[in-house]
């Protein structure tokens, strides 16, 4: 378990809280339900931070904080962290590809992914003469992406998200 194997030595409860996208989890250590990771998970997801795991380690001293008290406790302490914590931006990114009807439109596709910051992944001829390029790119940019190679080849090459 985590929180078990990551806190702090001597601690009464190590509870945690993670983001990884659309996935979560979060745990209370043994405190009243609620009033550990919970508070944390919403102090987590207010910050605007993905992937990133908060843990807080409460070391019990004989003062009985009630539910009230743990919860402003452990989501004041996730929220503390957080605001100070220096964070990266980052754009999601979504796999595309670009089928073009023969080689001759490729050059307009290869173009693209230097104006789009584009990364080719793959790339086939198949028997037919079309060519299938796979490319990931910032999900900002897919719909501009996909005009422009439109513009460049007049529609001739089809563009598609596939895990948008």
């Amino acid at each position: 378990d985590f929180g078990r194997g990551g806190g702090a030595r001597g601690g009464s409860h190590n509870c945690f809280a993670y983001r990884i996208g659309h996935e979560y989890r979060f745990s209370d250590d043994g405190e009243p339900g609620g009033t550990a990771g919970r508070p944390m998970l919403s102090a987590l997801e207010g910050s605007g931070f993905d992937g990133v795991c908060v843990l807080v380690t409460r070391y019990y001293g004989g003062t009985q904080l009630g539910a009230g008290g743990l919860v402003r406790a452990y989501g004041g302490a996730a929220s503390a962290v957080l605001e100070n914590a220096p964070g990266e931006l980052a754009f999601p990114t979504v796999t595309c590809t670009a089928i073009a009807p023969d080689a001759s439109h490729v050059d307009a596709v290869y173009r693209c992914l230097a104006r789009f910051d584009a990364v080719k992944e793959d790339e086939e001829y198949s028997d037919d003469g079309s060519v299938y390029v796979e490319l990931s790119v910032d999900r900002a940019k897919t719909d501009e992406l996909g005009a422009t190679l439109a513009d460049l080849t007049q529609g001739k090459v089809a563009f598609r998200v596939l895990d948008d």
